[in-house]
């Protein structure tokens, strides 16, 4: 519990309300009772700007200080917003990913967001399943994603 009001501090402190003017609809704040329905549609259309190498819907839903940690291409390093659109423009292969069992927690301008997304190739057989957090923040009346941290799943889990 402990860990998690010190995550959620971070948020705060990092939290800059000039930045992130949105240039496009995505995550857009209605209602706070939707809050937790508006981000696990940003969810899916972050695994989906993922599979389609959609870098401007990245680039919409990433705040400028994102930072992720254990990148799919499985180096051990923590990444920032340029590195992941970098990764996603020039992947090879075409992947098709599905999220399942979303879960979100909302506290104010503060958001986790965890489940499991698959990576399926062409055909729909899975590749890998990978087990995800993200920390979004609101900003200017968005949603955005600030944090990632992404751990693959072992093959036997399939």
């Amino acid at each position: 519990m402990q860990a998690k009001l010190q995550l959620i501090a971070l948020c705060i402190l990092l939290m800059r309300p000039e930045e992130g003017a949105a240039e496009c609809e995505t995550g857009k704040v209605t209602s706070g009772d939707r809050a937790a329905e508006v981000i696990k549609e940003l969810e899916n259309q972050w695994i989906r700007a993922y599979a389609e190498r959609d870098v401007e819907l990245l680039r919409c839903i990433l705040t400028d200080d994102f930072q992720v940690g254990s990148m799919p291409d499985r180096t051990l390093e923590t990444h920032d917003r340029q590195h992941v659109l970098d990764w996603i423009t020039h992947r090879k292969t075409s992947v098709r990913n599905q999220i399942e069992d979303l879960r979100v927690q909302v506290s104010g301008n503060v958001a986790v967001a965890r489940g499991i997304y698959v990576m399926r190739d062409s055909a729909g057989k899975p590749l890998v399943r990978y087990q995800f957090t993200d920390l979004l923040t609101q900003r200017n009346a968005y949603w955005r994603g600030l944090a990632r941290e992404v751990s693959e799943l072992p093959v036997s889990q399939f």
